[in-house]
């Protein structure tokens, strides 16, 4: 701690006792007015114990989800940066997903001998449901050795009945807080004040133990050790004007003008780390924070300056006496030192506000290529207020908000504006000399041909792969070079992107060919395989195993060495399948290892996701759905997922609801609300989806709708011989089969009907042996049910036909 700064804690035995006995449940509330000390008891009681510390103080941006995770993963790092890396990669947990992936963090870093608090500070500031609804899940989780106390003025707005009705609920009030006499004189005794026993008992009289006014009290009695102020004015229920008066009066007047202007650029930002506040301000500044006595204080844990909120309410207030200049100052530092600390959002908000763009999109420039609609939204909204003369003169800030609203499944803005802004800067005279210029057009045609991919199976137009030869042919003019990939391709939710109007597969692959050469020289690797794995998809669903898994290896080697993780990912996803077809167990637990190696990839940002989908999809078809990730079950959760790369999720949720018997809900996923990118707006998606719905329908007793979706499904799948989806039904796709093969009301074509009934008969004797070899040694040995006798058995065949 710096020497220079006081520290007035006065030791109150009487509240370290409540909180002694309080941290020993695991929530613990603090809730009292402003003023009542309730963050210096916290803080002076957990500094004088061994205890693992995350201290997170809240301000107003906190009500912005992202915003709030990025400062609650800063303060995590003072534990671990491991742990913080882990919660940054996950994003604000705003779905049953992240929760789940959240809570593991925990339950892989907390290590048990270790008492961990965690203090939410000034908890009244935050009013959004979202994050009020994680704090409440995370804290009444329980571990046994993490307690969180909420610090707040008024009562938490937080469900906290079943922890109260268990006893595992601690609350400490203000009745609590209030100083007693004998505590306030030791308080003034610690600040070497010895006012008279009378001047003594009006102060606490008037005050009724309210810990600020005492504390202002000391202020005044330690320079003029005499009470020559009315005190009745300034008890708990004084105006906030009245109590600004007081800072101004015994606080503000009496430091020097630097330390005034130098407070003022403080209530500018919210970080107060103590580097960078020595950045904004002198050593000898820093020094004479001492003279604003209690109100400033030092965390030596953190580093971090905890200054009065009342006092920064106040010091807002004289913003407007800064220059213009001045306040830029702190804005570009604050932003600096924000991206140093990887809080890029922080740093592109301090951006904002300093009116420095042209660092502000080389932030923007580092996002993902692939955001939550969060973070894209709010990023987007920043780029729409961009004056248009700053497109001018930093071209690469149209690829930034082009590529937002793709992101966002906005095409129509891309489509509107995305021809006015090339055409534009081709006409420059140096369109093609101006190696800025140059690289912005590479990533606008790149955009425009990730555009017309993304709309293809809608159009039936496959020449968007001409964009990315425009792309690559301004790339060489820029000489830019690049390094290790530039972005991870985001693959959606199938390769083959055509529709049942438009399957004109050999262009579409021609298409494909182009773009993953493009992008792989433009991109530095991006989307390398990407090609191969469109052909090994297509190959897999009509059921060229050996193409497929041929081309599959292939992928993985190409996207392994570009560090394509999700196109390794997707490949792995079609040789589990190939296994479960073939009944090769050793393949599939030699692919399941490989997966797993991928979740110690740092760069794979989303690998969670990937990771719980694909072995969800495996899980649920060995029939042990118990062992899928929680988030993939609940039908109800809000989906955060990118609509516009993502979607196979909902075709696992329904499988499990199918293979639940909850056919309601497996029929609820199926009609998904992908929009435009609707799992059924795929020929793909639309067999597989067709196929699940006909035997859930047939299960749940609706046979003659059932026979319906099963006519025009097998018409669709018919043309290229795409019966996978069919097979992979195994037992149900039987079953229904061979009741539409004994139907006379739909015209089925019987040839495709019998070879589906055929492949899924095999295909569910294999998938028997997979099912038996990753059963554990305990359910192989449990009979659930007495052998038939022959006698059951053939009273059972009997029955059957």
């Amino acid at each position: 701690m710096n020497p220079s700064i006081q520290q007035f804690f006065v030791e109150r035995p009487r509240i370290d006792l409540l909180l002694q006995e309080a941290i020993k449940r695991p929530v613990v509330t603090v809730t009292a007015a402003a003023g009542y000390g309730k963050t210096h008891a916290v803080y002076s009681f957990i500094h004088r114990h061994p205890f693992a510390l995350v201290w997170i103080a809240f301000t107003p941006r906190d009500n912005a989800e992202d915003q709030f995770w990025e400062d609650f993963t800063a303060a995590m790092r003072e534990l671990s940066e491991e742990t913080a890396g882990a919660l940054a990669e996950i994003g604000f947990p705003s779905t049953d997903r992240k929760f789940d992936r959240y809570m593991r963090i925990p339950l892989k870093d907390v290590e048990p001998g270790t008492k961990y608090i965690i203090v939410f500070d000034d908890f009244h500031l935050i009013h959004n449901k979202d994050v009020l609804r994680f704090i409440e899940r995370s804290i009444t989780s329980v571990f046994p050795n993490i307690t969180s106390i909420l610090i707040n003025r008024t009562a938490i707005p937080l469900n906290l009945i079943s922890l109260e009705a268990k006893g595992l609920l601690a609350q400490i009030t203000q009745e609590d807080l209030k100083f007693s006499r004998d505590e306030m004189r030791d308080y003034f005794t610690l600040r070497n004040i010895d006012p008279p026993e009378q001047k003594a008992e009006a102060v606490y009289n008037t005050t009724e133990g309210w810990a600020f006014a005492i504390k202002l009290a000391g202020e005044i009695l330690v320079r003029e050790q005499a009470l020559d102020w009315e005190l009745g004015e300034y008890g708990p229920n004084a105006f906030k004007s009245n109590i600004f008066s007081l800072i101004e009066k015994e606080i503000i007047s009496i430091v020097s003008p630097e330390l005034k202007k130098f407070l003022v650029k403080l209530s500018l930002i919210d970080i107060h780390q103590a580097d960078l506040l020595r950045e904004i301000g002198s050593p000898e500044l820093l020094g004479e924070l001492g003279s604003i006595g209690a109100f400033i204080n030092l965390d030596t844990y953190t580093h971090i300056y905890r200054i009065h909120p009342l006092l920064l309410e106040y010091l807002s207030g004289l913003s407007d006496e800064l220059e213009k200049k001045e306040k830029e100052e702190v804005y570009l530092k604050a932003a600096k030192w924000s991206f140093d600390k990887g809080q890029k959002l922080n740093a592109i908000g301090y951006y904002d506000k300093a009116g420095d763009y042209a660092e502000l999109f080389k932030v923007m420039y580092t996002m993902p290529f692939i955001m939550d609609e969060r973070t894209a939204t709010t990023l987007l909204a920043i780029m729409l207020r961009v004056p248009p003369f700053l497109y001018d003169e930093n071209p690469i800030a149209w690829t930034i908000r082009i590529r937002l609203y793709n992101n966002l499944g906005r095409l129509e803005e891309t489509e509107t504006e995305l021809p006015d802004i090339i055409k534009k800067l081709e006409a420059r005279d140096d369109a093609i000399t101006n190696p800025v210029v140059a690289r912005a057009l590479t990533g606008l045609y790149n955009l425009w041909g990730f555009k017309g991919n993304m709309v293809s199976h809608s159009t039936g137009d496959y020449g968007f792969s001409a964009c990315f030869e425009k792309a690559c042919a301004y790339f060489k003019t820029s000489g830019h070079v690049v390094g290790p990939p530039v972005s991870v391709y985001g693959i959606g939710s199938y390769l083959c992107r055509v529709g049942l109007q438009h399957p004109n597969m050999e262009s579409y692959f021609n298409a494909m060919e182009l773009c993953a050469a493009s992008l792989a020289y433009t991109m530095g690797g991006c989307a390398s395989g990407l090609d191969d794995l469109t052909r090994a998809e297509f190959a897999f669903f009509e059921g060229d195993l050996f193409r497929a898994e041929e081309l599959s290896y292939r992928v993985i080697k190409k996207a392994r060495d570009t560090a394509q993780y999700e196109i390794e990912n997707r490949a792995y996803f079609f040789l589990l399948r190939i296994g479960l077809h073939t009944g090769d167990a050793v393949l599939i637990k030699n692919i399941l290892k490989e997966m797993e190696k991928q979740l110690s990839e740092p760069y794979y940002s989303n690998r969670y996701i990937y990771h719980d989908i694909v072995t969800g999809w495996f899980y649920v078809q060995i029939g042990q759905q118990g062992k899928i990730a929680p988030w993939l079950k609940n039908n109800f959760e809000k989906n955060d997922l990118n609509s516009v790369v993502l979607g196979q999720e909902r075709l696992v949720k329904a499988k499990y609801h199918f293979v639940s018997r909850e056919y309601p809900l497996a029929l609820a996923c199926l009609q998904d609300n992908g929009g435009q990118f609707a799992l059924k707006t795929f020929l793909l998606g639309q067999i597989e989806t067709g196929a699940l719905e006909a035997v859930c329908r047939y299960k749940s007793g609706d046979k003659e709708t059932s026979f319906e979706i099963l006519k025009e499904t097998c018409e669709a799948a018919s043309g290229d011989g795409l019966y996978m989806p069919f097979t992979e039904l195994g037992r149900d796709m039987r079953t229904l089969t061979a009741a539409a093969l004994e139907e006379t009301k739909v015209p089925f074509n019987r040839v495709i009907l019998e070879r589906i009934h055929l492949s899924a008969s095999a295909y569910a004797k294999r998938l028997a042996l997979v099912e038996k070899e990753f059963q554990s040694e305990t359910e192989q040995q449990k009979t659930p049910y007495e052998p038939l006798s022959p006698r059951e058995r053939k009273t059972l065949w009997g029955l059957y036909h």
